[in-house]
Protein backbone atom coordinates (compact mmCIF):
# COMPACT_ATOMS: atom_id res chain seq x y z
CA UNK A 1 0.00 0.00 0.00
CA UNK A 2 0.98 3.57 0.16
CA UNK A 3 1.75 6.01 2.86
CA UNK A 4 -0.78 8.00 4.53
CA UNK A 5 -0.96 11.76 4.36
CA UNK A 6 0.06 14.73 6.28
CA UNK A 7 -0.28 14.66 9.95
CA UNK A 8 -0.94 10.96 10.50
CA UNK A 9 1.35 10.79 13.46
CA UNK A 10 0.59 14.31 14.56
CA UNK A 11 -3.09 13.48 14.79
CA UNK A 12 -2.52 10.58 17.15
CA UNK A 13 0.43 11.97 18.98
CA UNK A 14 3.49 10.27 17.45
CA UNK A 15 6.50 12.60 17.32
CA UNK A 16 7.66 11.75 13.79
CA UNK A 17 4.78 11.46 11.30
CA UNK A 18 5.18 11.21 7.55
CA UNK A 19 2.73 12.29 4.89
CA UNK A 20 1.43 9.80 2.38
CA UNK A 21 -1.46 8.81 0.15
CA UNK A 22 -4.07 6.43 1.44
CA UNK A 23 -4.67 3.32 -0.68
CA UNK A 24 -8.03 1.61 -0.89
CA UNK A 25 -8.94 -2.02 -1.42
CA UNK A 26 -7.34 -4.04 -4.16
CA UNK A 27 -5.10 -1.25 -5.41
CA UNK A 28 -7.77 1.46 -5.64
CA UNK A 29 -6.16 4.79 -4.83
CA UNK A 30 -7.97 7.17 -2.49
CA UNK A 31 -7.02 10.61 -1.30
CA UNK A 32 -7.85 11.80 2.17
CA UNK A 33 -7.36 15.49 2.74
CA UNK A 34 -5.36 17.64 0.35
CA UNK A 35 -3.37 16.02 -2.47
CA UNK A 36 -0.67 18.62 -1.89
CA UNK A 37 0.14 16.83 1.37
CA UNK A 38 0.95 13.55 -0.34
CA UNK A 39 4.66 12.76 -0.54
CA UNK A 40 4.42 9.31 -2.06
CA UNK A 41 2.46 6.12 -2.62
CA UNK A 42 2.88 2.58 -3.87
CA UNK A 43 0.47 1.34 -6.55
CA UNK A 44 0.27 -2.43 -6.26
CA UNK A 45 -1.84 -2.71 -9.42
CA UNK A 46 1.21 -1.79 -11.53
CA UNK A 47 3.87 -2.46 -8.87
CA UNK A 48 5.23 1.05 -9.06
CA UNK A 49 6.06 3.52 -6.30
CA UNK A 50 5.93 7.29 -6.56
CA UNK A 51 7.68 9.85 -4.38
CA UNK A 52 7.21 13.60 -4.69
CA UNK A 53 10.15 15.96 -4.23
CA UNK A 54 12.36 18.42 -6.09
CA UNK A 55 15.49 17.41 -4.21
CA UNK A 56 16.81 14.65 -1.96
CA UNK A 57 15.49 15.75 1.43
CA UNK A 58 14.85 13.76 4.62
CA UNK A 59 11.08 13.71 3.98
CA UNK A 60 11.71 12.21 0.52
CA UNK A 61 14.17 9.69 1.93
CA UNK A 62 11.90 8.43 4.71
CA UNK A 63 8.93 8.27 2.34
CA UNK A 64 11.00 6.14 -0.03
CA UNK A 65 11.80 3.77 2.86
CA UNK A 66 8.08 3.44 3.63
CA UNK A 67 7.16 2.83 -0.01
CA UNK A 68 9.96 0.34 -0.56
CA UNK A 69 8.55 -1.59 2.40
CA UNK A 70 5.23 -1.77 0.57
CA UNK A 71 7.02 -2.98 -2.56
CA UNK A 72 8.69 -5.70 -0.49
CA UNK A 73 5.31 -6.65 1.03
CA UNK A 74 3.86 -6.89 -2.47
CA UNK A 75 6.64 -9.18 -3.64
CA UNK A 76 6.18 -11.45 -0.64
CA UNK A 77 2.39 -11.48 -0.24
CA UNK A 78 0.78 -9.94 -3.37
CA UNK A 79 -1.07 -6.94 -1.95
CA UNK A 80 -3.66 -6.86 -4.73
CA UNK A 81 -4.59 -10.47 -4.03
CA UNK A 82 -4.91 -10.19 -0.28
CA UNK A 83 -6.59 -6.79 -0.55
CA UNK A 84 -9.05 -8.15 -3.09
CA UNK A 85 -10.07 -10.87 -0.65
CA UNK A 86 -11.41 -8.29 1.81
CA UNK A 87 -14.94 -6.95 2.01
CA UNK A 88 -16.57 -3.55 2.37
CA UNK A 89 -19.32 -4.85 4.69
CA UNK A 90 -17.07 -6.10 7.48
CA UNK A 91 -13.69 -5.08 8.91
CA UNK A 92 -11.40 -7.30 6.87
CA UNK A 93 -10.09 -4.32 4.90
CA UNK A 94 -9.30 -1.87 7.76
CA UNK A 95 -7.75 -4.73 9.75
CA UNK A 96 -5.53 -5.75 6.83
CA UNK A 97 -4.69 -2.14 6.01
CA UNK A 98 -3.51 -1.69 9.60
CA UNK A 99 -1.08 -4.59 9.13
CA UNK A 100 0.18 -3.23 5.79
CA UNK A 101 0.62 0.34 6.96
CA UNK A 102 1.67 -0.66 10.46
CA UNK A 103 4.69 -2.63 9.27
CA UNK A 104 5.75 0.10 6.82
CA UNK A 105 5.45 2.68 9.59
CA UNK A 106 7.59 0.55 11.90
CA UNK A 107 10.30 0.14 9.25
CA UNK A 108 10.20 3.86 8.57
CA UNK A 109 10.61 4.61 12.29
CA UNK A 110 13.41 2.07 12.65
CA UNK A 111 15.21 3.80 9.78
CA UNK A 112 14.59 7.27 11.20
CA UNK A 113 16.02 6.17 14.54
CA UNK A 114 19.40 5.59 12.86
CA UNK A 115 19.54 9.16 11.56
CA UNK A 116 20.72 12.35 13.24
CA UNK A 117 18.49 14.50 15.41
CA UNK A 118 18.74 17.22 12.75
CA UNK A 119 17.54 14.79 10.06
CA UNK A 120 14.62 13.66 12.22
CA UNK A 121 13.64 17.25 12.96
CA UNK A 122 13.63 18.02 9.24
CA UNK A 123 11.14 15.18 8.68
CA UNK A 124 8.96 16.42 11.50
CA UNK A 125 9.02 19.99 10.18
CA UNK A 126 8.12 18.87 6.65
CA UNK A 127 5.24 16.80 7.90
CA UNK A 128 3.94 19.51 10.21
CA UNK A 129 3.81 21.95 7.31
CA UNK A 130 0.91 20.06 5.74
CA UNK A 131 -2.66 21.30 6.00
CA UNK A 132 -5.35 19.32 7.75
CA UNK A 133 -8.79 18.75 6.33
CA UNK A 134 -11.79 20.62 7.69
CA UNK A 135 -13.27 17.35 9.01
CA UNK A 136 -11.40 15.83 12.00
CA UNK A 137 -12.88 12.41 11.25
CA UNK A 138 -11.03 12.35 7.92
CA UNK A 139 -7.66 13.08 9.52
CA UNK A 140 -8.05 10.65 12.40
CA UNK A 141 -9.48 7.84 10.25
CA UNK A 142 -6.60 8.36 7.83
CA UNK A 143 -4.09 8.10 10.67
CA UNK A 144 -5.66 5.00 12.20
CA UNK A 145 -3.96 2.22 10.16
CA UNK A 146 -0.55 3.81 10.61
CA UNK A 147 -0.64 4.47 14.33
CA UNK A 148 -2.80 1.62 15.63
CA UNK A 149 -1.31 -0.67 12.99
CA UNK A 150 2.23 0.16 14.09
CA UNK A 151 1.34 -0.62 17.71
CA UNK A 152 -0.14 -3.98 16.66
CA UNK A 153 2.63 -5.05 14.29
CA UNK A 154 5.31 -3.88 16.72
CA UNK A 155 3.93 -6.08 19.47
CA UNK A 156 3.45 -9.02 17.09
CA UNK A 157 7.09 -8.65 16.04
CA UNK A 158 8.22 -8.47 19.66
CA UNK A 159 6.27 -11.59 20.60
CA UNK A 160 6.95 -13.77 17.59
CA UNK A 161 9.57 -12.16 15.38
CA UNK A 162 9.33 -11.84 11.61
CA UNK A 163 7.51 -15.18 11.30
CA UNK A 164 4.63 -13.79 13.35
CA UNK A 165 4.55 -10.63 11.22
CA UNK A 166 4.42 -12.83 8.11
CA UNK A 167 1.44 -14.60 9.63
CA UNK A 168 -0.32 -11.24 9.98
CA UNK A 169 -0.17 -11.03 6.17
CA UNK A 170 -1.00 -14.64 5.31
CA UNK A 171 -3.78 -14.96 7.91
CA UNK A 172 -4.55 -11.33 8.78
CA UNK A 173 -6.75 -10.16 11.63
CA UNK A 174 -10.42 -9.89 10.66
CA UNK A 175 -11.58 -7.12 13.00
CA UNK A 176 -10.12 -3.89 14.36
CA UNK A 177 -10.91 -5.41 17.77
CA UNK A 178 -8.08 -7.88 17.07
CA UNK A 179 -5.58 -5.01 16.96
CA UNK A 180 -6.18 -4.32 20.65
CA UNK A 181 -4.60 -7.56 21.87
CA UNK A 182 -1.80 -8.89 19.64
CA UNK A 183 -0.91 -11.61 22.13
CA UNK A 184 -4.44 -13.01 22.23
CA UNK A 185 -4.68 -12.70 18.45
CA UNK A 186 -1.50 -14.72 18.01
CA UNK A 187 -2.76 -17.33 20.48
CA UNK A 188 -6.17 -17.53 18.80
CA UNK A 189 -7.85 -16.87 22.14
CA UNK A 190 -9.92 -13.79 21.31
CA UNK A 191 -13.70 -14.13 21.85
CA UNK A 192 -15.70 -15.09 18.78
CA UNK A 193 -17.29 -12.15 16.98
CA UNK A 194 -21.07 -12.55 16.74
CA UNK A 195 -22.34 -10.14 14.10
CA UNK A 196 -26.02 -9.43 14.85
CA UNK A 197 -28.66 -9.76 12.14
CA UNK A 198 -28.93 -6.60 10.06
CA UNK A 199 -31.48 -4.22 11.61
CA UNK A 200 -34.53 -3.05 9.69
CA UNK A 201 -34.31 0.33 7.97
CA UNK A 202 -34.50 3.02 10.66
CA UNK A 203 -36.59 5.22 8.34
CA UNK A 204 -39.11 2.45 7.79
CA UNK A 205 -38.41 2.41 4.06
CA UNK A 206 -36.10 -0.13 2.45
CA UNK A 207 -35.73 2.25 -0.49
CA UNK A 208 -33.94 4.80 1.72
CA UNK A 209 -31.07 2.48 2.68
CA UNK A 210 -27.79 4.18 1.80
CA UNK A 211 -25.25 2.01 3.62
CA UNK A 212 -24.92 -1.18 5.65
CA UNK A 213 -22.01 -2.74 7.44
CA UNK A 214 -20.06 -2.99 10.68
CA UNK A 215 -18.83 -0.02 12.72
CA UNK A 216 -16.46 -2.18 14.76
CA UNK A 217 -14.16 -0.87 17.45
CA UNK A 218 -12.61 1.59 15.00
CA UNK A 219 -15.92 3.14 13.95
CA UNK A 220 -17.24 3.47 17.48
CA UNK A 221 -13.93 4.88 18.74
CA UNK A 222 -13.87 7.44 15.92
CA UNK A 223 -17.40 8.54 16.78
CA UNK A 224 -16.12 9.59 20.21
CA UNK A 225 -12.50 10.58 19.64
CA UNK A 226 -12.19 11.79 16.03
CA UNK A 227 -11.81 15.45 17.00
CA UNK A 228 -9.45 14.83 19.93
CA UNK A 229 -8.05 11.31 19.46
CA UNK A 230 -6.58 9.43 22.39
CA UNK A 231 -4.93 6.16 21.53
CA UNK A 232 -5.37 4.82 25.06
CA UNK A 233 -9.15 5.18 24.90
CA UNK A 234 -9.27 2.60 22.10
CA UNK A 235 -9.15 -0.07 24.82
CA UNK A 236 -12.42 1.17 26.32
CA UNK A 237 -14.15 -0.84 23.59
CA UNK A 238 -12.16 -4.05 24.08
CA UNK A 239 -15.34 -5.92 25.02
CA UNK A 240 -16.88 -5.39 21.57
CA UNK A 241 -18.11 -8.71 20.17
CA UNK A 242 -19.94 -7.63 17.02
CA UNK A 243 -22.29 -5.07 15.53
CA UNK A 244 -24.39 -4.43 12.44
CA UNK A 245 -25.69 -1.09 11.20
CA UNK A 246 -28.04 0.33 8.58
CA UNK A 247 -27.93 3.99 7.49
CA UNK A 248 -30.63 5.70 5.42
CA UNK A 249 -31.11 8.91 3.46
CA UNK A 250 -34.48 10.09 2.15
CA UNK A 251 -35.03 11.00 -1.49
CA UNK A 252 -34.86 14.71 -0.75
CA UNK A 253 -31.53 14.23 1.04
CA UNK A 254 -32.94 16.05 4.07
CA UNK A 255 -33.23 13.27 6.64
CA UNK A 256 -30.48 10.84 7.62
CA UNK A 257 -31.01 7.97 10.05
CA UNK A 258 -28.95 5.09 11.35
CA UNK A 259 -29.40 2.15 13.65
CA UNK A 260 -26.61 -0.06 14.96
CA UNK A 261 -27.11 -3.23 16.98
CA UNK A 262 -24.00 -3.98 19.01
CA UNK A 263 -23.08 -6.81 21.38
CA UNK A 264 -20.33 -7.14 23.98
CA UNK A 265 -18.61 -10.02 25.69
CA UNK A 266 -20.19 -9.37 29.10
CA UNK A 267 -22.50 -6.99 30.96
CA UNK A 268 -19.44 -5.35 32.52
CA UNK A 269 -17.72 -4.74 29.17
CA UNK A 270 -20.99 -3.39 27.78
CA UNK A 271 -21.32 -0.96 30.68
CA UNK A 272 -17.73 0.20 30.21
CA UNK A 273 -18.21 0.72 26.47
CA UNK A 274 -21.51 2.59 26.79
CA UNK A 275 -20.00 4.90 29.40
CA UNK A 276 -17.21 5.67 26.94
CA UNK A 277 -19.68 6.19 24.09
CA UNK A 278 -21.87 8.49 26.21
CA UNK A 279 -19.85 11.60 25.30
CA UNK A 280 -20.92 10.96 21.69
CA UNK A 281 -24.44 9.60 22.19
CA UNK A 282 -25.50 12.38 24.59
CA UNK A 283 -23.95 15.15 22.50
CA UNK A 284 -25.51 14.03 19.22
CA UNK A 285 -28.84 12.70 20.44
CA UNK A 286 -28.15 9.03 19.74
CA UNK A 287 -30.77 6.95 21.51
CA UNK A 288 -29.39 3.96 23.40
CA UNK A 289 -31.75 1.05 23.99
CA UNK A 290 -30.81 -2.02 26.01
CA UNK A 291 -31.59 -5.12 23.94
CA UNK A 292 -30.09 -7.78 26.22
CA UNK A 293 -27.65 -8.14 29.10
CA UNK A 294 -24.79 -7.81 26.63
CA UNK A 295 -26.47 -5.97 23.75
CA UNK A 296 -27.64 -2.46 22.90
CA UNK A 297 -29.19 -0.56 19.99
CA UNK A 298 -27.87 2.85 18.92
CA UNK A 299 -30.31 4.89 16.85
CA UNK A 300 -30.57 8.47 15.62
CA UNK A 301 -32.14 10.61 12.90
CA UNK A 302 -31.03 14.07 11.80
CA UNK A 303 -32.86 16.53 9.59
CA UNK A 304 -30.86 18.78 7.27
Amino acid sequence: DSPGRHGCGAVLGHPAPVRRARRGRAGEEHRSGDDSNVTGFYDDSVRTLYVRGDSWEPIVEVTLVHELTHANQDQAFDLSRIGGATSTVDETWPALQSVIEGEATLVERDYAATQSAEWQQAVFASDSAGTRSEVPYVDTAGAFPYEIGAEFVGEVRRLGGTAAVDRAFTSPPLWTRDLLDPQAWLAGSLPTVRTPARPASPSGSAGDVADVGVLGVEGLWLAVDAAHPRMGSFAELSGWAGDSYVATEDRAAKTWCFVDDVVFTSPASKKKALEFLASWTLRTGVQVTQTSATGARLRACHNG
